[in-house]
Order: C-alpha cells, then sequence, then structure tokens
C-alpha cells in the first residue's frame, strides 16, 4: 500500500470514532442511529480499503461522497448539529479527494 493510501485510512477511523462519539452523546436525538450506522459503514469500508481488496478505492470515494449528499437530507435541520455538519463534511470531503486521487493514480 503506498504511503499517501494511509491518509485517507486514518481518517476513515477518524470519521469512525466521531461517529460512534456523536452517537453515543446524542441518544435522545432522532438522528443518533444515524451516526452509529455510519460509524459502523466508515469501520468497515476502512478495513476493506487496508486489506487491499480490488474495489476498495472506489469504494472509498462513492460512499463518503454519497454521506456528503444524504446526510443532510436523512437529519432535519432543526436539529442539525453545526459540528458534526462541518467538521464531519470538511472530512468527508478529504476523504473523497484523497481517494479520487488514488484513483487517478491508478489510471
Amino acid at each position: 500500500m503506498k504511503t499517501i493510501a494511509y491518509i485517507p485510512s486514518g481518517l476513515l477511523l477518524l470519521l469512525c470514532i466521531l461517529n460512534f462519539y456523536l452517537g453515543i452523546i446524542s441518544q435522545p436525538d432522532p438522528g443518533f442511529a444515524m451516526y452509529i450506522v455510519f460509524g459502523i459503514v466508515y469501520l468497515v469500508l476502512d478495513v476493506l480499503v487496508n486489506s487491499k481488496i480490488r474495489h476498495a478505492s472506489w469504494l472509498g470515494f462513492i460512499i463518503p461522497l454519497a454521506v456528503l449528499f444524504v446526510y443532510p437530507v436523512l437529519v432535519d435541520f432543526k436539529h442539525l448539529n453545526p459540528w458534526s455538519s462541518g467538521f464531519m463534511g470538511a472530512l468527508d470531503g478529504l476523504v473523497v479527494i484523497y481517494f479520487l486521487y488514488l484513483l487517478l493514480m491508478k489510471l
């Protein structure tokens, strides 16, 4: 695995931890289950990327990109946490950019 591939892998792990943390502290919030599900998805995606599965880079590009578009739709805007949406949205964007770079380097 190239050294640059460790950066998005670390970001995926950070996103996993942050989603679990937000899911635990916001249990009365109606979106807490979504945080737990996204945490599990990021953990599985991180394991896939580190195990060098053939199309894991494509999944690493598509899933965070989909989360960037799905998250505002799933969470009601009245319950939107600015910290989680801003910071984690920026991390999702960085993951998408890194995986796009890795995919373009393979071409």
